[in-house]
């Protein structure tokens, strides 16, 4: 469900993404496929402020996930640069 809540229109809210995947009987690409047919205008402002929740929680867990991820990556890279210095001394 994430996938699809990361994937959606911004103005579509979590609710709405709910009813959607529930009416294509859980599948992610027809239920992506009906959410941007939607039209802005189609969406009420009470909905449109449901999104803003919906965003911000997903754009925290990526951040957070691509922090975790540069971290590894440094962490790796610091050990192969131990290795290879011990290697040459």
């Amino acid at each position: 469900m994430n996938e699809l809540i990361a994937q959606s229109p911004p103005y579509v809210s979590l609710e709405d993404i709910n009813i959607i995947y529930q009416k294509n009987n859980c599948d992610k690409i027809k239920t992506l496929i009906e959410l941007w047919n939607i039209k802005d205008t189609d969406i009420k402002d009470t909905d449109i402020k449901n999104t803003d929740i919906k965003n911000t929680d997903i754009k925290d867990t990526s951040q957070e996930t691509w922090t975790k991820i540069r971290d590894i990556c440094d962490a790796f890279d610091g050990e192969m640069y131990n290795q290879i210095k011990n290697i040459n001394n």
